[in-house]
């Protein structure tokens, strides 16, 4: 019996110090984790920091390229409307020719009935009064007598 008492002794000595084997590696696992946990956690700690700084940087950059873009399209268009103020637009207009304002030719060269030459039409018109294009033929003969020539059986538009 006494065999058999230190037997079980033994293996229950060899059994406690197989489980605080297993303890401490268990814990040396654990804090070789929580080591490797807190490094990877400091890193990204660093790296939020860092996107952070460029996002306020970003921000601060884009506001000001954003507010630049504003000024310059606010000065074009304060700029552009100086120059509407400046240049004169329809009956005013004055781009005079040996002193005659460019309307008052249009005006005395428009036939009855022929758009206004302050409308889109009238400017056409206008336009080929004063460069009309190469005719390959003599006016019709039907053609009205106020209208610009016409080619052989073209219509007239009203």
């Amino acid at each position: 019996m006494a065999n058999g008492k230190a037997e079980g002794e033994r293996i229950i000595a060899e059994a406690r110090s197989t489980g605080e084997q297993i303890v401490r590696e268990a814990e040396d696992q654990r804090n070789r984790t929580l080591a490797q946990l807190e490094k990877e956690r400091s890193g990204l700690e660093h790296k939020i920091d860092e996107l952070r700084r460029f996002e306020a940087d970003y921000r601060t950059r884009l506001k000001s390229y954003l507010h630049n873009l504003l000024n310059t399209v606010e000065d074009a268009s304060r700029a552009r409307l100086r120059l509407s103020e400046r240049v004169p637009s329809g009956p005013e207009l004055a781009a005079p020719v040996r002193g005659i304002p460019l309307l008052s030719i249009a005006r005395a060269a428009t036939p009855a009935g022929a758009p206004p030459p302050s409308s889109p039409a009238g400017r056409i018109h206008a336009t080929l009064i004063r460069d009309p294009p190469a005719r390959a033929a003599a006016p019709a003969a039907d053609a009205p007598p106020d209208s610009p020539g016409s080619a052989p059986g073209a219509r007239a538009c009203t």
